[in-house]
């Protein structure tokens, strides 16, 4: 959807309001990444770039730490991913009418 609004972009003229719209769904997103780099963080045995331990135990281990990750906070995160990709999507809808 970004890669969409960004082609969609340079191709129309925004008015104020649209300008103001895409800041505030820009500081969203960012701010939800920030909110998901901090809670991947919390979790660095997470890190399926460089696992620690890739042996069938150290697999286990990362299993299970995945599972410790509370309900209700990925609950949220999806719930504000899903917000996110909605406004972009109702923004393009907007930009390509």
């Amino acid at each position: 959807m970004l890669e969409d609004v960004k082609v969609l972009l340079p191709k129309r003229e925004l008015s104020s309001t649209q300008r103001q719209q895409l800041v505030d769904i820009v500081a969203g997103c960012l701010g939800l990444l920030n909110k998901l780099r901090d809670k991947v963080e919390e979790y660095p045995e997470l890190d399926v770039q460089n696992p620690k331990d890739s042996s069938l135990g150290g697999k286990f281990r990362h299993a299970r730490k995945r599972l410790k990750w509370e309900p209700k906070d990925i609950e949220d995160l999806r719930s504000r991913i899903s917000a996110n990709v909605g406004l972009l999507n109702t923004f393009y809808t907007q930009l390509n009418q």
